[in-house]
Protein backbone atom coordinates (compact mmCIF):
# COMPACT_ATOMS: atom_id res chain seq x y z
CA UNK A 1 0.00 0.00 0.00
CA UNK A 2 1.41 3.31 -1.38
CA UNK A 3 1.27 6.12 1.81
CA UNK A 4 1.42 9.67 0.00
CA UNK A 5 2.82 12.85 1.93
CA UNK A 6 3.17 15.87 -0.09
CA UNK A 7 6.11 18.35 0.73
CA UNK A 8 5.86 21.64 -0.30
CA UNK A 9 9.58 22.99 -0.17
CA UNK A 10 9.03 26.99 -1.57
CA UNK A 11 13.05 26.57 -2.79
CA UNK A 12 12.17 23.55 -4.56
CA UNK A 13 9.10 24.37 -6.07
CA UNK A 14 6.07 21.66 -5.60
CA UNK A 15 7.47 18.48 -4.97
CA UNK A 16 5.55 15.44 -3.81
CA UNK A 17 7.32 12.37 -1.81
CA UNK A 18 4.99 9.24 -1.62
CA UNK A 19 6.78 6.49 0.74
CA UNK A 20 6.02 3.34 -0.26
CA UNK A 21 6.15 -0.19 1.32
CA UNK A 22 9.12 -3.16 1.49
CA UNK A 23 10.44 -6.00 3.27
CA UNK A 24 14.15 -6.30 4.60
CA UNK A 25 14.23 -9.50 3.95
CA UNK A 26 12.13 -12.87 4.33
CA UNK A 27 11.06 -15.67 6.83
CA UNK A 28 12.81 -15.34 10.26
CA UNK A 29 14.81 -12.22 9.34
CA UNK A 30 12.61 -10.16 8.52
CA UNK A 31 11.45 -10.81 12.48
CA UNK A 32 14.47 -8.67 13.13
CA UNK A 33 14.96 -6.39 10.40
CA UNK A 34 11.07 -5.03 9.58
CA UNK A 35 9.85 -3.57 7.20
CA UNK A 36 11.31 -1.26 5.19
CA UNK A 37 10.01 2.23 3.35
CA UNK A 38 10.57 3.63 -0.34
CA UNK A 39 9.85 6.93 -1.49
CA UNK A 40 8.64 8.46 -4.86
CA UNK A 41 9.80 11.70 -5.60
CA UNK A 42 7.37 13.70 -7.81
CA UNK A 43 7.80 17.63 -9.19
CA UNK A 44 5.97 19.14 -11.98
CA UNK A 45 8.08 18.98 -15.13
CA UNK A 46 10.83 16.91 -14.03
CA UNK A 47 10.69 13.38 -14.14
CA UNK A 48 9.58 10.73 -11.36
CA UNK A 49 12.17 9.01 -9.22
CA UNK A 50 11.11 5.85 -7.41
CA UNK A 51 13.86 4.90 -4.91
CA UNK A 52 13.10 1.66 -3.56
CA UNK A 53 15.33 1.40 -0.42
CA UNK A 54 16.71 -1.06 1.77
CA UNK A 55 13.90 -3.95 0.26
CA UNK A 56 14.20 -7.04 -1.79
CA UNK A 57 11.56 -7.62 -4.10
CA UNK A 58 7.78 -7.69 -3.04
CA UNK A 59 4.61 -7.41 -3.97
CA UNK A 60 4.96 -3.31 -2.54
CA UNK A 61 7.82 -2.65 -5.19
CA UNK A 62 5.66 -3.99 -7.44
CA UNK A 63 2.98 -2.07 -6.67
CA UNK A 64 4.67 1.09 -6.16
CA UNK A 65 6.28 0.24 -10.01
CA UNK A 66 2.63 -0.08 -11.22
CA UNK A 67 1.03 3.28 -9.51
CA UNK A 68 3.82 5.65 -10.22
CA UNK A 69 5.42 4.50 -13.11
CA UNK A 70 8.62 5.79 -12.69
CA UNK A 71 11.55 7.55 -14.63
CA UNK A 72 14.07 6.25 -12.93
CA UNK A 73 14.21 3.61 -10.27
CA UNK A 74 17.15 3.03 -7.63
CA UNK A 75 17.63 -0.47 -6.09
CA UNK A 76 19.69 -1.43 -3.36
CA UNK A 77 21.39 -4.40 -5.50
CA UNK A 78 24.35 -5.59 -3.19
CA UNK A 79 22.78 -9.00 -2.41
CA UNK A 80 23.77 -8.16 1.66
CA UNK A 81 22.67 -11.06 4.05
CA UNK A 82 22.52 -11.55 7.66
CA UNK A 83 23.65 -13.82 10.14
CA UNK A 84 23.20 -16.36 7.31
CA UNK A 85 19.77 -15.18 5.97
CA UNK A 86 18.52 -14.70 2.49
CA UNK A 87 19.06 -11.02 1.03
CA UNK A 88 18.13 -8.47 2.92
CA UNK A 89 18.36 -6.43 0.01
CA UNK A 90 18.13 -7.49 -3.70
CA UNK A 91 20.45 -9.32 -5.25
CA UNK A 92 21.47 -10.31 -8.87
CA UNK A 93 17.85 -11.98 -9.58
CA UNK A 94 15.76 -9.53 -7.88
CA UNK A 95 17.26 -6.54 -9.46
CA UNK A 96 16.95 -8.38 -12.51
CA UNK A 97 12.99 -9.27 -12.10
CA UNK A 98 12.83 -5.90 -10.98
CA UNK A 99 14.33 -4.27 -14.42
CA UNK A 100 11.98 -6.49 -16.29
CA UNK A 101 8.80 -5.34 -14.57
CA UNK A 102 9.96 -1.60 -14.16
CA UNK A 103 8.03 0.86 -17.40
CA UNK A 104 10.42 0.31 -21.05
CA UNK A 105 11.02 4.02 -20.27
CA UNK A 106 12.87 3.33 -17.07
CA UNK A 107 16.21 3.53 -16.08
CA UNK A 108 17.11 1.65 -13.25
CA UNK A 109 20.45 3.09 -11.19
CA UNK A 110 21.75 -0.13 -9.24
CA UNK A 111 23.73 1.45 -5.97
CA UNK A 112 24.95 -0.04 -2.21
CA UNK A 113 27.10 -2.46 -4.11
CA UNK A 114 30.70 -3.57 -2.69
CA UNK A 115 29.67 -0.96 0.45
CA UNK A 116 29.13 -2.95 3.03
CA UNK A 117 30.93 -5.92 4.26
CA UNK A 118 28.08 -8.60 4.42
CA UNK A 119 27.25 -7.49 0.15
CA UNK A 120 27.92 -10.23 -1.88
CA UNK A 121 26.94 -8.60 -5.24
CA UNK A 122 30.01 -6.82 -7.07
CA UNK A 123 29.62 -4.07 -9.82
CA UNK A 124 31.22 -6.34 -12.27
CA UNK A 125 28.99 -9.09 -11.63
CA UNK A 126 25.68 -7.44 -11.61
CA UNK A 127 26.97 -5.88 -14.55
CA UNK A 128 27.54 -9.29 -16.54
CA UNK A 129 24.12 -9.93 -15.60
CA UNK A 130 22.79 -7.04 -16.92
CA UNK A 131 24.57 -7.89 -20.54
CA UNK A 132 24.19 -11.47 -20.68
CA UNK A 133 20.39 -10.49 -19.77
CA UNK A 134 19.97 -8.09 -22.57
CA UNK A 135 20.04 -4.43 -21.49
CA UNK A 136 21.95 -1.80 -21.95
CA UNK A 137 24.01 0.55 -19.72
CA UNK A 138 22.09 3.37 -20.55
CA UNK A 139 18.41 1.09 -19.34
CA UNK A 140 21.12 -0.27 -16.48
CA UNK A 141 23.39 2.39 -14.83
CA UNK A 142 25.62 1.19 -11.95
CA UNK A 143 28.00 3.71 -11.14
CA UNK A 144 31.18 3.99 -9.46
CA UNK A 145 32.00 5.73 -6.39
CA UNK A 146 31.30 9.19 -6.15
CA UNK A 147 29.51 9.10 -9.31
CA UNK A 148 26.38 11.48 -9.64
CA UNK A 149 23.69 11.98 -11.94
CA UNK A 150 21.34 15.26 -12.52
CA UNK A 151 17.98 15.73 -13.64
CA UNK A 152 16.45 17.14 -16.12
CA UNK A 153 13.50 18.90 -16.76
CA UNK A 154 11.17 16.77 -18.99
CA UNK A 155 10.77 17.98 -22.63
Amino acid sequence: MCIRDSINAEYMGDITVSRTGGFHGSGKILEIMGNVSGYVFQAPGYPTVYWIGDSIWCKEVQEAIDTFQPDYVITHSGGATFQGSGPIIMDIEQTLTTIKAAPAKATIISIHLESLDHCSVTREALRKAVQTAGYSETKVWIPRDGAYFELTPKN
